[in-house]
Formats: structure tokens, sequence, C-alpha cells
């Protein structure tokens, strides 16, 4: 479960890696909320549709809400138990 848990979070920080446009994004790991990595609400929204799409999950429109407030560890969390869910 928890290697699951790692391969999953290192691809989802590099797949928001590729939203983030500032010099910060070297710095950015679990523990990162993403409000403070600087991403628009656009390439928010990319960045979560390429998650649902490539783990094929869909997250809850209430979680969506508070998803700026949220460290990736939150995000790799949810994603992992909606595709233990089977979604």
């Amino acid at each position: 479960m928890m290697k699951m848990n790692e391969k999953l979070g290192k691809e989802i920080i590099n797949k928001l890696k590729e939203f983030v446009v500032s010099e910060e994004k070297e710095n950015i790991g679990p523990d990162t909320v993403l409000e403070d990595t600087g991403i628009d609400s656009l390439s928010l929204i990319s960045f979560i549709v390429q998650i649902e799409e490539a783990y094929n999950i869909e997250f809850d429109d209430d979680y969506l809400e508070e998803i700026m407030l949220s460290d990736i560890n939150s995000l790799i969390e949810v994603a992992a138990s909606l595709m233990e869910e089977g979604n």
C-alpha cells in the first residue's frame, strides 16, 4: 500500500510541476499546499482532469472546492482511496 502511494505521489507531483510556472516548482513536495505553488485556477482544473483521466478516478465536487487549501499529500491520499474503491 505504501509503495503504491509513494509511486502515485511522485507521479502526481511530477504532473503538477508541468503546470507550475514559478521557480518554486523544484521545491514542491508532499507537504506543499496547492495554493502555495502559484498555480492558477485554469491550470489547476487541467491538472485535476489529467489526474482523473490518468488514473480513471473522479474527485468529488466538495473536495474540489477545498483542493487549493489542501496539501499534495491529501490529494495523493484521496486519489489512492478513489483508485482502491474502483471509483
